[in-house]
């Protein structure tokens, strides 16, 4: 739900029906089971846990494309916070997501 005007992006929070579901990688996750509240912070500088939860999961690259695909979701993802991912956006037009993920995780 974003649309372009002057390569700036409108986002808006998508509902928990509108939001396609992961995919079968989810089952992988270094954070099945652990407790939501951590990807989901109230405040972002609290993110620290599930980014440290993130950095070794074997499904990194397959959750954050999968938060790249869908914007405004919320929440922390293959340990990019919905900041980092904006700003990965902003260069979507120069840069494939293969490249932009590649770019997030160096």
């Amino acid at each position: 739900m974003s649309t372009t005007n002057s390569s700036v992006w409108i986002v808006s929070r998508v509902t928990l029906e509108e939001t396609p579901a992961p995919g079968p990688w989810v089952k992988r996750a270094a954070c099945a089971g652990m407790p939501t509240d951590w990807f989901f912070p109230d405040d972002p500088a609290d993110s620290e846990t599930a980014r440290a939860v993130c950095r070794p999961c074997p499904v990194r690259y397959d959750c954050a494309a999968y938060a790249l695909a869908v914007p405004g979701i919320g929440g922390i993802w293959g340990g990019l916070s919905e900041t980092d991912r904006r700003r990965l956006r902003r260069c979507e037009g120069a840069l494939s997501q293969k490249q932009m993920l590649a770019a997030a995780f160096r």
